[in-house]
């Protein structure tokens, strides 16, 4: 079985399985996740990420479905390796770290993904 988490790599984040790195080393991690309930529906790069949610708004929206796109979140820049690491682990967690991110000033903020 699979046990994905990411690790520091030097200045990067590195995604391992089982110990093991897997991918390319980031400077900074994104995740996307549901705001109304925390489901987590991708992390990884940023680049990557944004447009998984820019396309995956696009999609929700053509199938009239804009409630549900505008409850897809993406946090992304310097993110806290282990919060990010419960969120990959915990179902639903993604809620609880956006609160406290969003509680807290000096933390990322939420990238404003176009639609």
């Amino acid at each position: 079985m699979s046990v994905y988490e990411y690790r520091r790599n030097g200045p990067h984040y590195a995604l391992t399985d089982n110990g093991e790195f897997i991918g390319p080393p980031l400077t900074e991690i994104a995740i996307a996740f549901s705001r109304s309930d925390g489901t987590l529906h991708k992390h990884g790069g940023v680049t990557m990420v944004e447009n998984w949610a820019t396309e995956a708004r696009q999609k929700l929206r053509s199938g009239d479905l804009s409630d549900w796109a505008d409850d897809l979140i993406v946090l992304s820049g310097p993110l806290d390796i282990d919060e990010i690491n419960k969120c990959i682990s915990t179902t639903g967690y993604c809620k609880r770290y956006y609160e406290r991110v969003l509680a807290t000033p000096t933390a990322p903020q939420p990238s404003k993904v176009p639609s």
